[in-house]
């Protein structure tokens, strides 16, 4: 799950994934992004919920993070659309600004791609300058965990059925 850090930039695409979150997309299980070997990476078994869409991803899927450049880093994002086609999309390479000596989440240039229509986003990762493989440090999560169900409420008079629970005050069905 997406962990702001302390001196982290926010870029475009951070506050297009909190916008698309707002509006009930994101993750709801698993869904990690980790690396393979290379510049392979997996992204884990889950489920997402997506313009009003559950994407269920039964098992791992393994993508492949394409060449680096061999002068300049770049970001780039793991995404899941709503028909459920997980991707890698490649950002520009460019020099570091302003600080050099920080990598990743932690520089706002190069920035990551914007989110494509119709996705959420998993991860964000750093290439780096002629890097021939993608490690766990290079690979930031920015899932943001949604709930599918929402509460109902009743009022009743009657005895409760098995999917239902008293608490004392109002009935809470536990079948949604």
């Amino acid at each position: 799950m997406v962990d702001y850090a302390t001196d982290q930039w926010l870029q475009v695409v951070d506050w297009q994934s909190m916008a698309r979150a707002i509006g009930v997309n994101g993750v709801l299980t698993g869904l990690q992004v980790s690396p393979v070997s290379g510049m392979n990476i997996s992204v884990a078994a889950g489920e997402a919920l997506i313009n009003g869409k559950k994407i269920i991803k039964s098992s791992s899927t393994e993508l492949a993070v394409p060449a680096a450049n061999a002068n300049y880093p770049r970001k780039d994002i793991v995404v899941l659309n709503d028909s459920g086609t997980l991707s890698v999309v490649s950002g520009s390479p460019e020099a570091i600004y302003p600080d050099p000596d920080k990598v990743g989440i932690y520089t706002p240039i190069p920035r990551p791609p914007s989110l494509p229509t119709n996705s959420i986003i998993l991860a964000e990762i750093w290439v780096p300058a002629g890097a021939t493989s993608i490690g766990s440090e290079n690979i930031y999560d920015k899932r943001h965990i949604v709930v599918d169900k929402i509460l109902s409420i009743e009022c009743r008079t009657s005895d409760p059925t098995g999917s239902e629970l008293w608490d004392g005050r109002i009935w809470l069905r536990t079948d949604l």
